[in-house]
């Protein structure tokens, strides 16, 4: 199976945001696979777009970091989602609570990491 995916070459403005078509991804342990039902574009995206947010955005990364959906796969060892389970992923892969730290946010969907668009 496959899907559509947009791709962000930064820098360019929206004319730097393209589609190409993807495999469905497999989960690897620890992670699910979501069907995105809804994004929301927002100024951190803008931003990412045109450069001006604190962290560059990967060149070819799937934006948009904002939205929600249902998981249709789970990996090995994921304990807290089930299939058919309604989920909103946050920005960053690593942060959970307390004092913020760049090696917590560094790593961020939608910017270093393919998001949900």
């Amino acid at each position: 199976m496959s899907a559509i995916a947009y791709h962000l070459e930064p820098l360019r403005g929206l004319a730097g945001l393209t589609t190409a078509p993807q495999a469905v991804p497999e989960p690897g342990p620890r992670q699910v696979v979501i069907r995105v039902k809804a994004v929301s574009f927002n100024r951190r995206d803008l931003m990412l777009i045109d450069g001006t947010y604190p962290l560059s955005a990967a060149p070819g990364v799937v934006p948009i970091a904002d939205g929600v959906g249902d998981v249709v796969a789970v990996g090995a060892d994921v304990t807290r989602a089930e299939i058919g389970d309604r989920v909103a992923p946050t920005y960053f892969t690593s942060y959970v609570d307390g004092p913020q730290r760049l090696v917590h946010v560094a790593d961020q969907y939608g910017a270093i990491r393919d998001g949900l668009l």
